[in-house]
């Protein structure tokens, strides 16, 4: 039974870290990418609340348990992602390796391939 209150609490803590977060950045994505964890620990935290008030079946009991852990696990991957890999400060969206003169595109104009 010490699982639905360590769960509940990492919800709790998982909602309020992302909408910390969500109210310090600038950024438009990271916000958007905030807002999918605070829905996910949401539904975590509303699950386990569930699990802790209500008496349901064991197989019931059993399948929403499943689905509370596997809800807040993505929500903490989630955050974990997101805080670690986007700019905070900027309002733009974090660039990869620089592209080849090859895969660059333009609007307007057809792509081809021309060997080097």
């Amino acid at each position: 039974m010490t699982a639905v209150p360590l769960a509940l609490g990492l919800g709790v803590v998982v909602l309020a870290v992302a909408l910390g977060l969500r109210t310090v950045t600038a950024n438009r994505f990271v916000k958007r990418r905030l807002r999918l964890t605070i829905a996910l620990s949401a539904i975590a935290v509303v699950l386990t609340g569930v699990l802790a008030a209500a008496v349901l079946p064991a197989e019931l009991a059993d399948r929403t348990r499943s689905l509370a852990n596997l809800v807040l696990a993505l929500a903490v991957v989630n955050l974990v992602v997101v805080a670690g890999v986007n700019p905070w400060r900027a309002d733009r969206v974090p660039t990869g390796s620089r592209q080849s003169s090859r895969t660059r595109r333009s609007w307007g104009s057809s792509w081809s391939w021309r060997p080097s």
